[in-house]
């Protein structure tokens, strides 16, 4: 089996050369060059049958390293290393760039001599090397210890490229084989699983990251401090290790004792979760974790599915040759969730359906759970968020109380009865984020307090005891994965705070319920709190006016709960007593000018729409059936939680009468209103799915694969706020760069604050622009000033060298220029 293993690392070494850099030459020898020209046409110009290959060769790794771990006992290590590592050391680094800047950085100490933490690439204009170098504008991002190390190889290469390249690659197979080494001291089956892991086979010895002489020399120290008894060499190693890129920093602190074994893993867990969150999730970000080996030897081979998964997310770049572009990075990602599922899923059925559960894995499936809420909530959030209408005006609101300090007495506008002079929501929406403006008035940080809010009723949920342990498994399931929760618990808005701030309260209520129902001051605090949040959004009402079912046995403080809500509304009667009764007069007049006959035709459509944002995404016609379905499962939840009887049930049973009701009685057809219910369907659905059954599995394991996909598949917002900020970051310095060139011309123009901004389709669109250019340089959207245009959707179009715009309006190409084209369906211009 050994010689068909030496076999498949040939084939991919040769295969490796299909994406060598067109720049770089390697041999000037004529059987090398047609090999070349051969591999480029593949990796290149058969893009389709290069990816079938890679992956076919990722599959047999992973066979291969299952059936050598399995036999282990048998394997001669020693062969298997020199042959893993003689065979790879001819390697080319197929998806990666880094081998190449390794080898430049240390070439400006041995040739330049300077010190490449000061100097970039592009500060040696004249040498060769930079015709197939990347990152040619960034200083030195690695460790000291790194540096030094490589300067050796590039010392002794003296100058000569293909030197460089293979000892380079040399001091990479020692590094592994000496991980091999101190693993096998250990445990022979670790060092198989490390010396044979296709992870390490690609991304450390093919495509050479500094991973490996990382995760190698932490592994070395391990064996230092635990087997020989070397303190201070095994320190002196670890240290060595974090000096690379820091991510074993952690191991300094290593004791051979569990608590602070888990305590190690923990902190380094919080900084991949920090990388992962924080920049695009590349494979061998993952190397990291073999450092842990040999504490945590199964968790290795429980998460194969997942490292398939990272392995595989090169396919992109093979077939497509892109990088970093907004559809690949979502399609990656999109990708990298589905593996992480399967692989969640494979625990589950091997951790719970196998075997009777312990309190550590019922543990250990909650935080993972949990740990995919935190990562699915906060990942490119950046660039899905949105950042455009209500989200501007709500910031300019709370920008000009937080300045001036006025507070207002009422919050945004609704849509209900516009034609009345309008109904507004309360003004707690405002005061809830206010302390969060004082703090900062970063978009990026004020979206964030959103998904953070989601986490926050999360984990309160899971202190709530009246839901069992399944219960609670089931709904984080649902939550984490569902992309319409995973899109409204993402952004900043009213609707989204409101359905927030209420999941948390409830939350809370069941925390304390016997002291809440039985205390009249508690009682009314409650109250308070329910009629403020949900002043914040009236679709709340549901749940509301359910929460009084809690209070049964004690009916006299409901009285105090509904007296707590009416004097939540103090701000609105303040308001009315000082500008004539308005909102009362708009109000009475809505409610007695018949404004909408009740619509029942809009009840089975509600059921469709639960199917399509609440179940199953996708699937487009078939109404009919889905009004079927989505009946089917809505009844089903309610008929199952009055079988159950309790006061819990009765309350969820009670909202799920009330919501429909509310959606037809106010006619909000709209999709977003199905936001505020999300949550609690969820809930109702997971206190009713059975405990123990196979279907159920199935039904998750559907729902949470199509939902991710679903939800991952939107790519780039532009309407996000990446979008929002660099067009706002445009407009600023093209409002500095006229006045500049015009005092260049001997103009000097009277300096205004000032700008003028049209947007198409909808003018309401420039608040966020609008906000980000008040606060982050003091100018302001008015009718004077530079002339510019935001186009949405491709709403202006350039025809025969005009633009024309949706109103009709035509603009010579010579009379504007284009300033903003990132996005395919976003456009920024300016006049001349």
């Amino acid at each position: 089996m050994i010689v068909f293993y030496g076999l498949l690392l040939a084939a991919f070494t040769v295969y490796s050369y299909s994406l060598i850099d067109v720049n770089l030459t390697l041999f000037n020898n004529h059987y090398w060059a047609a090999f070349r020209q051969q591999a480029i046409s593949l990796g290149y110009f058969h893009r389709n049958l290069s990816s079938v290959i890679y992956l076919a060769a990722v599959i047999l790794f992973f066979l291969f390293n299952w059936y050598f771990v399995k036999r282990y006992k048998n394997v001669n290590l020693k062969w298997l290393t020199i042959l893993t590592g003689g065979i790879l050391l001819f390697s080319y680094p197929l998806v990666s760039h880094d081998l190449f800047n390794y080898i430049f950085d240390a070439k400006i100490i041995t040739v330049y001599h300077k010190l490449p933490y000061f100097y970039t690439a592009q500060r040696f204009p004249g040498d060769p090397w930079l015709r197939f170098l990347q990152w040619t504008d960034r200083t030195y991002p690695y460790g000291p210890t790194f540096i030094w190390l490589t300067a050796i190889p590039s010392f002794l290469a003296v100058n000569k490229f293909i030197l460089n390249f293979f000892f380079f690659k040399l001091m990479w197979m020692i590094f592994y084989a000496a991980g091999v080494y101190a693993l096998a001291k250990m445990n022979k089956k670790w060092a198989v699983i490390f010396a044979t892991h296709p992870l390490i086979i690609i991304e450390a010895l093919v495509n050479t990251h500094n991973d490996l002489i990382m995760v190698s020399a932490a592994i070395v120290g391990l064996y230092l401090l635990m087997e020989k008894k070397q303190a201070v060499w095994g320190r002196l190693f670890l240290l060595f290790s974090a000096g690379i890129k820091y991510l074993t920093l952690p191991f300094i602190f290593f004791r051979k004792n569990r608590k602070v074994l888990d305590l190690i893993f923990g902190i380094f867990l919080v900084l991949m979760l920090y990388l992962s969150l924080t920049r695009e999730i590349q494979p061998w970000y993952f190397l990291s974790f073999f450092a842990f080996l040999p504490f945590y030897t199964d968790a290795m081979a429980d998460f194969n599915f997942f490292s398939l998964g990272l392995l595989v997310s090169n396919y992109f770049y093979i077939k497509y040759g892109v990088m970093n572009e907004a559809w690949q990075i979502a399609q990656k990602t999109t990708l990298l969730f589905i593996f992480f599922t399967l692989n969640a899923a494979y625990l589950f059925w091997k951790k719970y359906l196998r075997q009777q559960p312990s309190k550590n894995l019922k543990m250990a499936l909650v935080v993972s759970i949990v740990l995919s809420v935190v990562i699915s909530r906060f990942i490119d959030l950046s660039r899905t968020a949105f950042f455009v209408n209500d989200q501007g005006r709500d910031t300019l609101v709370l920008y000009q109380m937080l300045i001036h300090h006025k507070w207002t007495l009422i919050g945004p506008a609704t849509s209900l009865a516009a034609n009345l002079g309008n109904i507004y929501f309360g003004p707690y929406y405002y005061y809830f984020l206010m302390p969060f403006i004082a703090v900062s008035r970063s978009p990026y940080f004020l979206t964030a307090i959103f998904p953070a809010l989601f986490i926050v009723g999360i984990l309160l949920f899971l202190m709530v005891r009246q839901f069992s342990y399944w219960e609670k498994i089931f709904f984080l399931l649902l939550v984490t994965a569902s992309w319409y929760l995973l899109f409204y618990t993402r952004f900043l808005w009213n609707l989204n705070l409101a359905f927030l701030l209420s999941f948390i309260l409830f939350d809370i209520f069941l925390l304390f319920e016997d002291k809440i129902i039985t205390s009249a001051v508690f009682s009314l605090i409650l109250g308070f709190a329910a009629g403020a949040i949900f002043q914040i959004h009236y679709g709340m009402l549901f749940l509301y006016a359910g929460l009084p079912v809690f209070f049964w046995k004690r009916k006299r403080n409901i009285i105090f709960y509904l007296l707590g809500f009416v004097i939540s509304f103090f701000p609105f009667v303040l308001f009315d007593w000082r500008h004539g009764g308005v909102i009362g007069k708009n109000l009475i007049s809505f409610l007695s000018s018949g404004h909408a006959p009740i619509n029942w035709s809009l009840l089975p459509l509600i059921f469709a729409k639960i199917f399509d944002y609440y179940l199953i995404p996708f699937i487009t016609g078939f109404t009919q059936l889905k009004i079927v379905i989505g009946v089917a499962v809505y009844g089903g939840i309610m008929f199952a939680l009055w079988r159950k009887k309790s006061r819990l049930s009765i309350f969820m049973l009670a909202i799920f009468i009330i919501f429909p009701l509310t959606f037809v009685l106010l006619a909000r057809d709209f999709d977003y209103y199905l936001a505020c219910f999300a949550v609690w369907f969820y809930l109702g659905l997971a206190m009713i799915l059975p405990k123990r059954h196979h279907i159920v599995y199935l039904f998750l394991l559907l729902f949470i694969l199509v939902n991710f996909i679903r939800y991952f598949s939107f790519g780039e917002n532009m309407r996000g706020l990446n979008a929002q900020i660099n067009m706002a970051d445009l407009i600023r310095y093209y409002h500095e760069k006229w006045y500049s060139d015009e005092a260049i011309k001997g103009h000097y123009p009277a300096r205004i604050n000032t700008v003028r901004i049209r947007v198409f389709p909808n003018q309401d669109d420039v608040a966020g622009i609008k906000y980000i250019l008040k606060t982050r340089y003091n100018l302001d959207v008015g009718d004077n000033g530079q002339k510019y245009f935001v186009c949405y959707f491709a709403a202006c179009q350039y025809k025969n060298n005009y633009l024309v715009l949706p109103t009709g309006e035509k603009i010579p190409d010579y009379a504007y220029i284009t300033l903003y084209d990132e996005k395919k369906d976003v456009k920024l211009y300016v006049l001349r």
